[in-house]
């Protein structure tokens, strides 16, 4: 996740442009992000009881 993240962010930064790859990366890496972060929220929840 990490690297995909970083050649998304490197490309877009350096003005290469964009194609439909690059769309899907980023929808597949905001996906992870969510289920990271529903877990975590879980994880909180877990703890607090």
């Amino acid at each position: 996740m990490g690297r995909a993240c970083r050649e998304l962010k490197d490309k877009l930064q350096d003005d290469f442009g964009s194609d439909f790859d690059d769309y899907q990366t980023a929808i597949k890496l905001y996906e992870k992000w969510e289920q990271l972060h529903r877990e975590t929220l879980a994880y909180q929840e877990e703890i607090e009881v």
